[in-house]
């Protein structure tokens, strides 16, 4: 039976292995387990490679418990090495409001002419072990804040003085191999997934409240594979409000222009729009800098 305590860090939550074997029934939890108990139950070998086999066990244990229980809510996972031997776990959930620096997300507002003094928008930690982005996925014009977790995105939305609740929008696993953006390509300002693979481009529409109910609401939209070795973006280049796709490679700068349901048929789609190489030691940006909407190629280079 879980009891409870207190120490430094907060509320502790100290779980039984029946209570324990419930938290771990995702597959990948489960597996790591499995190794660790296996490591422990039937070694071989010299005493050093077994000692460091278990403790290889024990992190990956730790890391898959944490990514299950943390999705950003600054509810973390700790396993004493006496764990091992008396089957308990303890769940910590920190009861004071850290320093922002120390992983908080903080705000520093525009005036015009500077970055005002530091905001706590949220009271806790908060960003993904894949990624953390910000977009405006409600249409208000303000950023939202997104976190790629490998079970689900979540998304809180901007409250205009913090983000408010966790909201899973995603109903389960999507991000790419090749990264993972979210940019509207539909043009009614509400920012959509993307997820890059090796095989395709992935896209779920923003539905104003998730980006679909599951994967039946993946929609396949380069039909192909599409991405740069050195950089894959989306922007809109043509002004209409929906970003198209942009592949940095070492020869040259492709574009696939939204054709509001796609980036095109497949590979005949691609346009060259450098017609040679472009890109920089320092960094290759595309961003408006003329003002008229539609995206500028940027490189910067070391001198």
């Amino acid at each position: 039976m879980a009891t409870l305590g207190v120490n430094w860090a907060g509320v502790v939550v100290t779980l039984d292995h029946n209570e324990v074997a419930e938290l771990i029934k995702a597959q990948d939890v489960a597996t790591a387990a499995a190794g660790l108990a296996g490591a422990i139950a039937a070694p071989t070998g010299p005493v050093g490679p077994i000692v460091i086999g278990i403790a290889a066990a024990y992190i990956r244990v730790e890391r898959q418990l944490i990514l299950t229980v943390d999705r950003g809510f600054g509810v973390y996972l700790t396993l004493p090495w006496p764990a091992i031997y008396f089957s308990q776990f303890w769940l910590i959930i920190p009861t004071t409001r850290p320093d922002p620096a120390l992983g908080g997300v903080t705000v520093r507002r525009s005036d015009g002419n500077a970055f005002g003094p530091n905001e706590e928008w949220t009271a806790e930690a908060y960003y993904g072990s894949i990624g953390t982005v910000f977009a405006d996925v409600t249409g208000n014009g303000s950023a939202d804040a997104i976190v790629v977790n490998e079970d689900t995105v979540t998304v809180r939305r901007n409250t205009g003085n913090g983000f408010g609740a966790n909201e899973d929008w995603t109903h389960g696993p999507f991000y790419g191999t090749r990264g993972t953006f979210f940019v509207d390509v539909t043009g009614d300002g509400k920012a959509d997934a993307i997820a890059v693979n090796e095989d395709t481009i992935t896209v779920r529409l923003n539905t104003g409240n998730d980006f679909g109910p599951d994967p039946t609401a993946n929609q396949d939209w380069t039909h192909g594979p599409f991405f740069g070795s050195l950089l894959t973006v989306f922007v809109d280049v043509t002004g209409d409000g929906k970003a198209d796709a942009i592949a940095v490679n070492e020869d040259t700068i492709t574009v696939r222009l939204n054709t509001g349901n796609d980036f095109g048929p497949d590979p005949t789609a691609n346009q060259d729009w450098t017609h040679g190489p472009y890109f920089g030691n320092r960094g290759t940006f595309f961003a408006d800098v003329t003002g008229d909407g539609k995206a500028d190629a940027i490189v910067t280079n070391q001198l």
